[in-house]
């Protein structure tokens, strides 16, 4: 058995199809077919049902693939921390070691990319006291990330406290407060303002969110204000927070973010000001299960939040 079989197994397992693999693989067909044909042979089973139409997992391949994905990623962990090694310079000593240690996928949910450099610190922290923790983060609107965390999917999900409220079996931890900030040219008229109003804007683009993004919440008054703006005035929805970012920066309006949507470092060409119909919103992240390992993120997160 080896790294070839190994790969080219599980990409077939994840496409259930052998065309798609071997061009995600660069190889030809025959050429993965080859290799998993001769896995099977090595371990005395059927690894896939084939036909004419379709491709699936046999129950010898499915138990088979949880092994192979896990084997995988810690032989790429071994050549990522030791630079030095080739893929061919891999001992078997290495892999052994390897196969000792249980690598256990931690899986985090947000809706923005902002919240990616805060990541980094709680999870350096996460990976010194836990080398065999492999994160993973999911970038999806609330809906899809809600499904993944009631479905066992999701270890933990970045998300305001009202949010959190509607997860079923989850348990909030706040961090932080947040309000909601307009966006705009440092030249329109408002910029020069401590903070906007949606009653100012007379014309402008109002540049917003998706509901999937943020779903709609009759106690938010700020929401409320934006609809009836809108019934009246132009407005752009957005599906993604950088594209709000990316068309106020342009000029093309005013984009309204929740504060969870601004990256820590700034936003170069923007003027940003608090909205006044903005009320504070605990936000923080919400598990099914607290594992010792969530609480060291918990506690590090925490720590590297600023206020």
């Amino acid at each position: 058995m080896n790294t070839q079989q190994l790969r080219c197994f599980v990409c077939v397992a994840e496409y259930l199809n052998f065309t798609k693999a071997a061009n995600e693989l660069y190889l030809t067909v025959p050429t993965v077919t080859h290799h998993v044909q001769s896995l099977e042979e090595e371990l005395g089973t059927k690894l896939f049902e084939r036909t004419s139409r379709m491709v699936r997992l046999t129950e010898s391949g499915k138990a088979f693939y949880v092994d192979a994905a896990e084997i995988l990623t810690r032989m790429d962990c071994l050549l990522y921390t030791s630079p030095s090694l080739t893929r061919m310079e891999l001992s078997f000593k290495h892999v052994q070691k390897a196969e000792e240690s249980r690598v256990t996928f931690f899986r985090i949910g947000c809706v923005s990319r902002a919240e990616l450099p805060r990541l980094a610190a709680p999870l350096a922290a996460l990976r010194m006291k836990y080398p065999t923790i492999c994160p993973r983060i999911v970038i999806d609107g609330y809906f899809g990330l809600k499904k993944l965390l009631e479905d066992g999917q999701l270890d933990l999900l970045l998300v305001s406290r009202e949010i959190a409220d509607q997860i079923r079996g989850g348990t909030f931890h706040k961090v932080r407060c947040h309000t909601s900030y307009a966006l705009m040219s440092p030249e329109h008229p408002l910029a020069g303002g401590n903070s906007f109003s949606i009653d100012q804007s007379r014309t402008d683009c109002l540049i917003t969110l998706h509901p999937k993004f943020i779903p709609f919440q009759v106690s938010n008054a700020l929401q409320k204000e934006i609809l009836v703006y809108l019934q009246s005035n132009p407005g752009i929805r957005c599906e993604d927070d950088q594209e709000a970012i990316t068309l106020a920066q342009a000029g093309y309006g005013i984009a309204i973010l929740p504060g969870f949507c601004l990256p820590p470092d700034g936003l170069p060409g923007l003027t940003v000001m608090p909205v006044q119909a903005g009320k504070e919103i605990d936000y923080g992240f919400v598990y099914a299960k607290r594992t010792p390992h969530i609480k060291l993120f918990e506690a590090e997160y925490t720590a590297h939040q600023a206020p």
